[in-house]
């Protein structure tokens, strides 16, 4: 008992030692002062930070300017004049917070090259944990001041549209071509298999429409990299609207003495419907049906070259996004529609060339089969009729 009682004692003495140690060394680290209050190195922000000296000197040079930020530096006013009262401070803040057009600024460069965050900040002399933040609050601004550069489906927008696909591509009926891309990102943690795709990343779907001028005028990007195509189509707004036939389509129009309706133009992945051309797959193909499938090639690539031009002007779609998918959804929004704003007030220095093929063949008529299932091919014979006749050429 004398023994059990000694180890007793002694453990007890052993834990009061050690929390006389805690304590007092807990009360040097509270007398300990501290060495800064902000980093010396942010400090120097308005002196010698990237706005004030990098930004200052591209403004003389419209054409340096364009390259690091994908506008022009009067279209960079416009945005700023219209983001301004939201991004500036709501009370009194510190002399040396960050202004409205740096924010504007750093957030412009990060969609333009897609570099890394923790680069930009340290460019910008910002906190590392300060810049994440503002490009979310930044990124959200954006999609709500240029919401109108991605305008709600009506009749006139779709006839408009498939206007400017007979004129310049040569395909009728056409109000749009749909696809989808994937933007690699950093797997979120105990994300299980839900975002790996296919090509061997993590990532989520863009499921977009464009129309015949690279812009695009539907977006959604709720699906993840393991849904294929079909899944995320068929799972969107759009998709469902489509293949109920609840969207609000102008009136069928009359091609060769028959009816036809308008459609989107798809590839090989989606489903025939009456509102989704897509090319003939059989391995004997006619010369007639090579012809509507290379016409409706040349249609649907639009979409494709949409993508490649949102990709190649703001890199953070098309490099690996790190951030949370939820942010990573409010960038590549903020970047499709800054696309098509750049894309309608500046389409020369886009660098966006449009290119008109035509073709001569003879016409030739196929019956329909009277039967409901039948419909969408019946709409698809009609329409390779219309591009081998000589009206259509």
């Amino acid at each position: 008992m004398d023994i059990l009682l000694l180890k007793r004692i002694e453990t007890n003495a052993i834990m009061a030692a050690v929390a006389t140690a805690l304590l007092i060394n807990d009360k040097d680290n509270k007398k300990r002062p501290r060495s800064c209050w902000v980093n010396p190195f942010l400090k120097e922000r308005s002196k010698k930070g990237r706005f004030s000296t990098h930004f200052e000197n591209l403004k003389q040079s419209p054409s340096t300017f364009f390259e690091n930020f994908h506008m022009s530096f009067a279209l960079f006013q416009e945005l700023c004049s219209k983001m301004e009262p939201s991004l500036a401070p709501k009370v009194f803040s510190r002399p040396d917070s960050i202004r409205p057009h740096e924010k504007l600024a750093l957030v412009l460069e990060y969609l333009a090259s897609g570099d890394n965050q923790s680069h930009i900040a340290s460019s910008y002399r910002i906190s590392k944990q300060r810049i994440g933040p503002i490009i979310e609050s930044v990124c959200v601004e954006l999609c709500k001041q240029l919401k109108h550069e991605m305008p709600a489906w009506t009749k006139e927008l779709m006839l408009k549209s498939a206007e400017d696909f007979e004129n310049i591509w040569c395909f009728p009926n056409c109000v749009g071509a749909i696809d989808g891309k994937h933007v690699s990102i950093k797997a979120p943690a105990r994300s299980g298999c839900e975002f790996n795709s296919n090509k061997g990343n993590h990532s989520l779907v863009i499921m977009a429409v464009s129309d015949a001028k690279y812009r695009f005028t539907y977006l959604d990007i709720e699906a993840y990299g393991s849904e294929s195509d079909i899944n995320a189509f068929t799972h969107c707004k759009l998709g469902k609207a489509i293949l109920l036939d609840q969207l609000n389509f102008p009136d069928d129009k009359p091609r060769n003495e028959v009816m036809l309706p308008y459609y989107l133009v798809a590839d090989d992945a989606f489903p025939l419907s009456k509102r989704i051309m897509k090319p003939y797959t059989s391995k004997n193909l006619t010369r007639k049906e090579l012809v509507f499938n290379n016409r409706l090639g040349r249609a649907r690539r639009v979409v494709d070259r949409a993508f490649g031009i949102l990709s190649l002007k703001w890199k953070a779609v098309h490099r690996t996004n790190l951030c949370h998918p939820d942010r990573t959804k409010n960038i590549i929004t903020a970047c499709c529609l800054l696309h098509n704003y750049v894309l309608r007030r500046s389409p020369m220095e886009y660098e966006v060339s449009q290119h008109k093929v035509l073709d001569s063949l003879p016409e030739e008529f196929i019956q329909f089969r009277d039967r409901v299932q039948d419909y969408p091919k019946y709409v698809r014979d009609n329409v390779k009729d219309f591009v081998n006749s000589f009206e259509g050429t």
